[in-house]
């Protein structure tokens, strides 16, 4: 099994970086061998959709879970869709991240730990998500129809991702 850690270095001893799609490398686990290789995270200037782009990366890396201090709305939806589980975790190292995963330590969480554009020092103002061809994202208890709008504000085109088969076409960054 792989396992991905937002971390501040590129070895095991680096510090665990609390932000998920700006965060400034991950570092993939083989969590039976313990080999490992770390990698520079291209979306930490992005302007928009570090998340979903950070969630894209890990996703065509093969990873099956991520540990990481936070992850906004848009990222946490992605990271779903890819079948990616999401494990927090406040402080420590990349291996503090492995030992407490592989003892099960860890807190499990399903959806946003923080509001949009957190990792940018919380300036953000929102995004929009449109899901295609998928259905099991629950908003508000609901479980959306193709092209449905989350709540949002903000409206400046970005993008749109696909992650194993589904698209995600998401809007940020409103003024």
């Amino acid at each position: 099994m792989k396992l991905a850690v937002t971390a501040q270095g590129t070895s095991l001893s680096a510090g665990l970086d609390p932000r998920f799609g700006r965060c400034e490398h991950f570092v993939i686990i083989d969590v039976d061998t313990e080999e490992f290789e770390a990698f520079s995270n291209e979306s930490v200037m992005a302007s928009g959709g570090a998340g979903t782009e950070s969630a894209q990366f890990l996703a065509d890396k093969g990873a099956e879970a991520v540990v990481t201090g936070n992850v906004g709305p848009n990222a946490a939806m992605a990271l779903e869709a890819a079948g990616i589980k999401v494990y927090r975790m406040s402080s420590g190292t990349v291996k503090d991240a492995l030992e407490a995963f592989k003892s099960g330590t860890l807190e499990a969480i399903s959806g946003p730990t923080v509001n949009s554009h957190h990792g940018m020092g919380g300036h953000g103002r929102g995004g929009v998500a449109r899901l295609k061809g998928w259905a099991s994202w629950q908003v508000g208890g609901q479980t959306p129809s193709a092209q449905t709008e989350l709540p949002t504000i903000g409206s400046s085109r970005i993008g749109l991702f696909t992650f194993k088969g589904v698209t995600i076409d998401e809007d940020c960054c409103g003024n």
